[in-house]
């Protein structure tokens, strides 16, 4: 319960920040009182999927879909308010990799769940930053090195996250990608886009945004600049203000 307190606080910081700047952006969502107060119907009509480009509106969307991924019950119920007709979560305990795929008509959306702070496993995996790696799965541009720990945590779920996937883009050729998640789920949400622009069934120009919150870094500069190849906008929390950076 701590956890997933320490967890949510993160999470909504995140997300007063980008409600903050998404007012200038015309995002009309109302503020609401009680536990619930992010449900409300239709929320991502709103959702401009015609953009590559930064969107406040999107990033405060997608930080409270980040935020639907901490959330432990009743979020198919919120997701169908919001306007999703699919879900489907995915669950791994023993890699501690929690999230979720949904899908209206228009977009799909993959949202990974942050750090568990009282989870070693998430502790064990987010230490070995030192020990990079090459995996082509992942990110095939030459020389590319990846943190170890981020890459073996995603191997275990990448299979069924990477079916989920497909299965929610049927044949629907007009529908695009949008992946999000928070502090360790970012660096899972960066992996996991790279690799889905890779398959040649979804490619680079069906991923539409790949927006983190407060996301560690995940790989060198040659990752890096295969990252900035996707509308890639991390949102890090630097003292007092936040920013907007690429990697």
């Amino acid at each position: 319960m701590l956890a997933n307190r320490i967890r949510k606080h993160r999470v909504l910081t995140c997300i007063v920040v980008a409600g903050l700047l998404a007012i200038g952006a015309g995002c009309s969502v109302e503020p609401r009182t009680g536990d619930r107060w992010f449900r409300q119907e239709q929320l991502f009509a709103q959702f401009n999927d015609n953009t590559r480009c930064l969107s406040m509106k999107n990033a405060y969307l997608l930080a409270l879909a980040t935020f639907l991924a901490n959330e432990e019950t009743g979020r198919k119920a919120v997701l169908q308010e919001w306007g999703f007709g699919r879900y489907q979560a995915f669950y791994y305990r023993k890699a501690s990799i929690f999230g979720y795929v949904a899908s209206n008509d228009r977009i799909v959306v993959v949202a990974f769940c942050g750090t568990d702070f009282l989870n070693p496993r998430d502790i064990v995996s987010d230490l070995p930053a030192r020990k990079m790696v090459q995996r082509a799965e992942y990110c095939s541009r030459e020389g590319a090195l990846m943190h170890n720990g981020f890459c073996k945590s995603l191997d275990v779920a990448w299979k069924e996250i990477h079916q989920k996937v497909q299965s929610q883009l049927g044949q629907n050729s007009n529908k695009s990608v949008w992946i999000t998640g928070h502090s360790r789920g970012g660096a899972l949400a960066i992996l996991a886009a790279l690799a889905l622009a890779q398959d040649p069934t979804i490619g680079t120009m069906r991923i539409r945004g790949v927006y983190t919150f407060g996301q560690p870094r995940v790989g060198n500069i040659v990752f890096s600049e295969a990252a900035k190849e996707l509308p890639y906008f991390r949102i890090v929390n630097g003292g007092a203000l936040s920013r907007i950076c690429h990697c």
